[in-house]
């Protein structure tokens, strides 16, 4: 990234983005225009037609598991697990502290989008933590399913959410201490078995000590389905 740019959401320590001119070019072109700033990173070790059977076979332990698809993980689907652990492995080995921003290749930013609404917000929750002693980990900044049912935390009226679903993972905000205790609670897991919005599913439904949010106030688009009507699968 171009030195000279300038970084439009300080508080963010790492913006990471997932995906890989040699993968996808185009929309690797399409979201470094559209994030265009230093303090982003690349991350994407693999894609679909990376990951052999050998591959497969070792980190998806338990094959016979069938999804509520009635079928079993997608070789696409367990790259995309592989680059989300990538990212979290390498905050984990090269930070001590900070807010992290992941995105997937095919996100983009809300037509209402503002650099003034989301600086708030990233004040707000950094207040929080500060003043308040209000603990995250992880915050999901997409679209949250207000069908669903969930405990409201108390922290509402603050535009954040407790609910205990997860849908996408399209955009999500985590603090450092939440990634490591991620990690930490992920190696309890048997293998990569669910795609990586259902791993994530189940450790905020299995262990309480992991605070999960959504914002009330959602910031970026998993265009690829709301837009395209496809997966954003790779």
């Amino acid at each position: 990234m171009n030195s000279n740019l300038s970084n439009k959401w300080p508080l963010l320590t790492k913006i990471f983005i997932i995906s890989s001119f040699d993968f996808e070019p185009l929309r690797y072109n399409d979201i470094k225009n559209e994030f265009n700033q230093p303090n982003v990173e690349f991350i994407c070790p693999t894609y679909k037609d990376t990951i052999t059977n050998d591959i497969y076979n070792y980190y998806v332990k338990d094959n016979t598991r069938l999804l509520p698809w009635n079928r079993i993980l997608y070789k696409s689907e367990l790259s995309l697990i592989l680059n989300h652990i990538a990212v979290l492995k390498n905050i984990e080995e090269n930070y001590t502290d900070g807010i992290f921003l992941i995105l997937e290749s095919d996100v983009t930013k809300l037509h209402d989008f503002s650099d003034d609404k989301f600086n708030f917000f990233l004040e707000m929750i950094e207040k929080m933590k500060n003043e308040n002693n209000y603990e995250w980990d992880l915050i999901s900044l997409s679209f949250y399913p207000k069908e669903n049912s969930g405990n409201s935390s108390s922290s509402e009226k603050n535009s954040l959410i407790s609910k205990k679903n997860m849908n996408n993972t399209d955009s999500l905000m985590w603090s450092y201490s939440g990634v490591k205790k991620f990690l930490k609670l992920l190696e309890k897991e048997n293998g990569y078995n669910l795609p990586i919005d259902f791993i994530i599913y189940e450790i905020i439904n299995k262990y309480s000590e992991f605070k999960y949010y959504w914002s009330l106030n959602p910031f970026f688009l998993q265009k690829s389905i709301h837009l395209d009507g496809l997966s954003s699968i790779r």
